[in-house]
């Protein structure tokens, strides 16, 4: 069988795996987020879409910021790595 048609079995069209992976996880993590708002609303009737865009913009904002962003707050404040030994 060729690769194509595997992909196009998973749902992945001309994409990569990786990119289909992904696809997955962001839905995930956006259902999660909505059952989350609907559960702190007191879990109202007919309000799943208002609920869903909500997530999908606030997980496509966190997305959003640049890596370097990311990276400084990965990194520990100065003074605070690891001390080197004397010898």
């Amino acid at each position: 069988m060729r690769p194509e048609r595997s992909r196009r079995r998973l749902g992945c069209g001309r994409g990569s795996l990786g990119e289909f992976l992904m696809d997955v996880d962001r839905h995930q993590r956006i259902e999660q987020r909505a059952y989350a708002f609907w559960q702190a609303e007191g879990q109202p009737h007919g309000r799943h879409d208002e609920h869903w865009q909500r997530a999908a913009r606030q997980i496509d904002s966190e997305e959003a910021v640049p890596i370097v962003e990311k990276r400084k707050k990965r990194q520990a404040p100065a003074g605070q790595g690891r001390k080197k030994s004397k010898k």
